[in-house]
């Protein structure tokens, strides 16, 4: 089973997408609501979820609705976004989601590239691509199985690279876990075999 990559239906520590499904679900079947509303859906998590549900409303994507008859802020949902902002503590966009939403996208529209092409094709005057940022994100969609090796690396020359067709698995970049393995986002699985994973965060 040498170099087989295996995917694992797991759910990762309590994150942006969990989080963001709660304040939808719940927004959904009540159009205004508390905060309680949805952390009591999370068995847990509910400090993590208010420090994103913060975030969320820096952002503008959530805002208060005025007072429950019990006092209590009310909010509603004003930008029903199909997946889960990913915020800095200022409600501004997650520098390292950002990033590698970018070199997603670039990995989908270039047929061969370099780490080095990477950076110059992902990177835009908002996001500048640093050569390690590649480099290190590369390594480990490769190793996760997501790339065909055109060329290996060399003294002075770079490795080639290209997307496998199937592994194009969606709009989303897949995201980088603390243990440096990666999760699939459109998929919804860990791309390696180890399960204990949390998200990292900004």
């Amino acid at each position: 089973m040498s170099g087989v990559v295996q995917t694992i239906q797991i759910e990762p520590a309590p994150g942006p997408d969990r989080f963001w499904q709660a304040v939808r679900d719940v927004a959904d079947a009540r159009g205004v609501f508390e905060v309680k509303d949805v952390s009591d859906t999370l068995n847990g998590s509910r400090s993590t979820f208010a420090d994103y549900f913060r975030r969320l409303v820096l952002a503008g994507y959530v805002k208060s609705a005025g007072m429950s008859a019990s006092r209590a802020v009310q909010y509603q949902v004003v930008r029903p976004e199909r997946f889960a902002p990913r915020l800095d503590k200022n409600g501004k966009p997650a520098r390292a989601a950002l990033v590698q939403d970018h070199m997603w996208r670039a990995m989908k529209m270039v047929k061969r590239w370099s780490a080095r092409d990477l950076c110059r094709h992902a990177s835009r005057d908002e996001v500048v691509i640093a050569y390690h940022s590649a480099q290190t994100y590369v390594k480990l969609l490769r190793d996760a199985g997501y790339l065909h090796v055109w060329r290996e690396a060399a003294p002075s020359i770079e490795a080639i690279y290209s997307l496998k067709p199937d592994m194009e698995t969606g709009p989303r970049a897949p995201t980088v876990l603390s243990g440096r393995m990666v999760f699939d986002l459109n998929r919804g699985c860990i791309m390696t075999k180890t399960v204990v994973a949390r998200e990292v965060r900004s």
